[in-house]
């Protein structure tokens, strides 16, 4: 999947950067982290409309894509679907979940001020509860393995579920409102603003306008040249290796050819 979206990413001169653990991994092990399973890419918000569109319109024997404007979605980012393979998870029993995916995450403009920032990703986090509760199946995010978290995700979802349930694609559009407020302005910093890495997803905009090659596992890919600055910001010393108890990828998961 990562050959085939660098190929058109190539061919459309269309710039993109590994990111999270993905990068982290091609800088320190020259592919996958070994305990890691999954890989991750970003461009900015230009180039992720480009992308998305042709994703759209190609074909869709091989691969699918999750993207709110093409099909429903509970997620704020797109994920390209490997449509020969399924995954079950321990918890999680919606069907949108449906094969090996690669994570697509746009990076918008951030304000400068922290307390502004701050305000923006409360309000994106917020929404994106509302988005996983929109959709059919929405209650199954409540699958949780014990009885009395079941039940307090339960209560927490389900008045969610009767409110929103069916306006995935309204939400999906308010969430995108909400992330690109900032791009009209030249700010300092940008991100992807649902990040699981919460406060310490913010970097210096320059970081985003050089790329070059890398290598990863058997290809050669993309990702931004300063990558010591977004790595350090996420990670700290990102070469020091962690403690062998922390070790750990997306063990909720199994996957499957079908």
């Amino acid at each position: 999947m990562l050959e085939y979206l660098d190929r058109i990413c190539r061919e459309n001169e269309i710039e993109y950067s590994l990111a999270g653990g993905t990068l982290l991994g091609s800088i320190r092990h020259k592919g996958f982290i070994p305990w890691d399973d999954d890989i991750d890419i970003v461009l900015t918000r230009s180039n992720y409309e480009k992308l998305m569109q042709l994703l759209m319109e190609a074909s869709k024997d091989k691969y699918s894509l999750l993207y709110y404007k093409k099909t429903p979605t509970f997620i704020s980012f797109a994920r390209l679907i490997h449509n020969n393979t399924f995954a079950v998870s321990k918890y999680n029993k919606s069907s949108l979940l449906s094969g090996v995916w690669l994570d697509i995450f746009p990076i918008d403009s951030l304000p400068d001020d922290k307390v502004a920032r701050d305000k923006q990703r409360d309000e994106i986090k917020k929404y994106s509860k509302y988005l996983r509760s929109s959709i059919k199946g929405g209650l199954k995010y409540a699958s949780f393995p014990t009885l009395t978290g079941f039940l307090a995700k339960v209560f927490l979802f389900l008045p969610w579920h009767i409110k929103y349930y069916g306006k995935d694609k309204e939400l999906s559009q308010q969430m995108e409102q909400i992330m690109t407020r900032y791009n009209h302005q030249r700010t300092k910093e940008v991100g992807f603003v649902d990040s699981i890495y919460f406060e310490k997803e913010h970097f210096p905009a320059e970081i985003f306008e050089e790329y070059e090659d890398i290598e990863f596992e058997n290809l050669t890919v993309r990702k931004i040249k300063n990558h010591d600055t977004y790595l350090t910001q996420l990670f700290g010393d990102y070469m020091k290796l962690p403690p062998k108890e922390e070790r750990e990828g997306h063990v909720i998961y199994d996957w499957y050819w079908k």
